[in-house]
């Protein structure tokens, strides 16, 4: 019911009750009844208090007037689109409001430094109807020391956004005098949570235009959720990188920094701005973060270079895998981190399905009853650290199928080699001398029964 019905409404039945006392008397029960049905409708809790915005302003005293109504939730329906003329925060949300777009858009104010979005804390944003939420784009500048960030569409702080609709975070500054300004992420939370079922990109870097020694802005994060959760069932995208003498980084699909995550959607990277600079992970995983991709999930880096990593993982992270994996799941950091593969990990061309780096210790254990794939030209499914304080482990569960090698850093006496999980299956020990390399360490565990075949070296 709209403001302006509701108030209709109470002049009618005020306007019912006056003709009443001048009618002949009514029966007791007849009182009775006329006064309680007048209650009811009068009553704040009779029906949720809906309200349409066609401007700003509306929108703003829209969700004024919701927080202030005793009804646990509201609707705001947008009856044009909205583009903002300001960057001031919209008010902290008190109780569940669903912004229905209803096919129109809602524009952050661009040509701006840097452009403007739509921020809000507390409460929980329902956002449907098959519209548009767009972040303004940051304004061409002249700048040696940089352009502005494109605006982030949806910010919330201690509350929660679940999102039906396609959102779209702002673009970089141009800049031609210096490095162009980085893309606006397209929802970011913090203490909370998001739910996704549409579509969320990430805001492409701004280009340096002309002249020479600066590059590209970086692509943003699709999401970034801080010691929050993400449920995805939609598809998220990181933003493209902007051209330049170097070109701009593409930004990761989503950058989870603690808290438990799930995705049965897509999320991809965003591609490099051109040539051969970096495209975004898929996931960035930080801070004890820890994701399930589920059977329907797909995550993939972008565009096919050597340099888009599926998943990045840091220190006490850790991946379970049901679904797909495209591109590299990496432990690029000192630290330990988990990956539990049930379902495929792929790497891109010459690339491998997980690494920890070479260079950090960086302990990993990969657990695989599902199917590690290096990519084309790579002969190796895993590569785990050489340095010397790095532990690695790898646990085969039955069903596991690995394509390619497994290297171990052959300078730790930890370096461990399992049979475990339940079930049965066959293992080929001389696999141990060719397959399975650098281990110092050889494990039963679990449950399981397995059946060895072939000859091992000793």
């Amino acid at each position: 019911m709209s403001r302006i019905e509701s108030q209709s409404l109470h002049v009618a039945i005020k306007q019912v009750l006056r003709n009443a006392t001048r009618t002949a008397p009514r029966s007791t029960a007849s009182a009775v009844a006329l006064l309680a049905l007048s209650a009811a409708a009068l009553s704040p809790h009779a029906r949720a208090a809906d309200y349409s915005a066609a401007n700003e302003t509306e929108l703003r005293e829209a969700i004024d007037e919701a927080n202030a109504h005793p009804d646990a939730s509201s609707t705001i329906t947008l009856t044009g689109d909205i583009t903002f003329a300001t960057t001031t925060a919209f008010p902290a949300l008190t109780k569940t409001i669903t912004l229905n777009t209803n096919g129109f858009s809602l524009n952050g104010q661009s040509g701006i430094n840097p452009g403007g979005g739509f921020t809000l804390s507390g409460g929980t944003l329902t956002v449907i109807g098959g519209g548009e939420l767009r972040g303004g784009d940051s304004a061409t500048v002249s700048n040696p020391s940089g352009g502005g960030v494109g605006a982030s569409v949806i910010s919330m702080a201690n509350g929660s956004v679940s999102n039906a609709a396609t959102i779209t975070a702002g673009r970089g500054a141009d800049n031609t005098n210096g490095p162009a300004g980085s893309g606006g992420i397209g929802v970011s939370i913090t203490n909370g949570s998001l739910t996704n079922t549409g579509s969320i990109t990430g805001g492409t870097g701004g280009d340096r235009l002309g002249g020479a020694g600066a590059g590209g802005g970086t692509g943003a994060f699709g999401v970034s959720v801080v010691d929050g959760s993400l449920t995805n069932n939609g598809t998220i995208t990181g933003g493209t990188g902007g051209g330049g003498l170097v070109f701009g980084a593409g930004g990761a699909g989503a950058w989870l920094s603690g808290g438990s995550h799930v995705n049965n959607g897509i999320i991809r990277g965003g591609p490099a701005g051109g040539g051969t600079n970096a495209s975004g992970p898929g996931v960035a995983l930080m801070n004890g973060a820890s994701l399930t991709n589920g059977a329907s999930g797909l995550i993939e880096g972008a565009g096919l270079t050597t340099f888009a990593n599926g998943v990045v993982l840091n220190a006490g992270t850790t991946l379970i895998n049901h679904g797909t994996v495209h591109g590299t799941v990496n432990l690029n950091v000192a630290g330990s981190a988990t990956v539990n593969n049930t379902g495929t990990v792929e790497g891109l061309p010459s690339q491998a399905a997980v690494v920890s780096t070479q260079f950090q210790a960086a302990s990993l254990t990969v657990v695989n009853s599902g199917t590690l794939r290096p990519g084309a030209g790579q002969p190796n499914a895993i590569t785990f650290s050489t340095h010397n304080n790095a532990v690695s482990i790898l646990e085969l569960q039955p069903g596991s199928v690995i394509e390619g090698n497994v290297v171990a850093g052959s300078t730790n006496a930890n370096d461990t080699f399992r049979l475990g999980g339940d079930g049965e299956d066959t293992f080929d020990v001389s696999g141990l001398a060719t397959k399975y390399q650098g281990f110092a360490r050889f494990e039963k565990t679990g449950t399981s029964f397995w059946t060895l075949t072939g000859t091992g070296s000793g």
